[in-house]
């Protein structure tokens, strides 16, 4: 009797150690997705901190990191349309834009931006000057 209460002890000690093992090898999907998304956020805030500091090349690859790992994300696509405007590179920034506006088609200030870029453009183009 003594015997089998130490092999069943025995038994569910090792079947413990192995839910403990295999549940620390793997996280769940969900877990996942959240610490993506925590590092897109962590990417968007560096592009914003570049973009205060005026580097817009490094805001720009920040911003383009925070959208591969979540490519919905319609703020990095905003705050990278700004840093092409400040570059110069309209055209770019119409598109990151019009990307944002597609994503979540109540954001605000992306048709802001976009609308001013365009009368920028028309502006320019109605003075003879090419941008």
């Amino acid at each position: 009797m003594k015997k089998n209460l130490f092999w069943f002890i025995g038994v569910l000690l090792v079947m413990g150690f192995v839910l403990v093992v295999l549940n620390s090898c793997g996280s769940s999907p969900g877990a996942n997705q959240r610490n993506t998304a925590a590092q897109a956020e962590a990417h968007y805030n560096q592009g914003n901190a570049h973009y205060e500091k005026m580097d817009y090349d490094k805001a720009i690859m920040e911003y383009t990191e925070a959208i591969r790992l979540r490519p919905d994300y319609a703020e990095a696509y905003n705050g990278l349309g700004l840093a092409h405007k400040e570059k110069g590179d309209y055209d770019k920034a119409i598109t990151d834009y019009t990307e944002a506006i597609r994503i979540r088609p109540d954001y605000a200030e992306a048709y802001y931006n976009r609308g001013t870029k365009c009368l920028i453009l028309k502006s320019n183009f109605r003075r003879g000057r090419l941008i």
